[in-house]
């Protein structure tokens, strides 16, 4: 089942209310919704505009992901 999903790095674009945030996979023109993992959410570790980030895709739903780590 983990072969299931893609990581990729990506940059924050807009900071939506709910925890969310709309993230630009890099040197595509592809972007997407993407939550934080649980261990981002437990550490409190905020995100803004212009951020670095490696992002956790599905296979299945490529709008929605998962941000994993800041870089």
């Amino acid at each position: 089942m983990k072969t299931d999903k893609y990581e990729v790095e990506a940059v924050v674009v807009d900071v939506l209310p709910g925890m969310k945030y709309r993230v630009k996979v890099k040197g595509t023109d592809h972007t997407l919704v993407c939550y934080p993992a649980g261990k981002m959410r437990i550490h409190f570790i905020k995100l803004s505009e212009g951020d670095n980030v490696r992002i956790e895709i599905s296979k299945y739903d490529l709008n929605n992901g998962r941000i994993i780590r800041r870089l």
